[in-house]
């Protein structure tokens, strides 16, 4: 009789059980996001006032790069280039750690939160992305 744990089955691994695994997926999307840039245009007639309180016209267009965001020194350190999955790392619970949406936009934010972000931070089994 074995001492050894049962393995565990793809339908049953979630992304807590695997940290590195999801670590190294999220590095790989920091550095090489799906969609490089975005825009959005302004619908509201009242227009639309940002989280940081700059205020947008109706029309306005706005841009942003989650290729820039994932090399920026500012948000990830000089070393903002370097493939280190291990910053995804939290050594004090054995975790991964999350960033807001305005710092890792690889999953758009808000009402046009991708889902496959959803499903990445939290529980959902790994079967989910294997299967497709």
């Amino acid at each position: 009789m074995s001492s050894h744990p049962k393995p565990a089955q793809f339908n049953t691994l979630n992304p807590s059980d695997t940290p590195l695994i999801h670590s190294i997926i999220l590095e790989s999307l920091r550095l090489y996001p799906p969609v490089p840039f975005e825009l959005k245009q302004v619908q509201n007639p009242a227009g639309l006032t940002l989280p940081d309180g700059v205020y947008l016209p109706q029309h306005a267009i706005t841009f942003w790069s989650p290729w820039s965001f994932g090399r920026s020194k500012a948000l990830w350190g000089d070393d903002a280039d370097v493939f280190k999955p291990e910053r995804w790392l939290d050594e004090d619970s054995g975790g991964v750690k999350t960033r807001a949406w305005a710092e890792y936009p690889v999953f758009n934010g808000g009402a046009r939160l991708c889902k496959l972000d959803v499903m990445w931070f939290t529980k959902r089994p790994f079967e989910k992305m294997l299967s497709s």
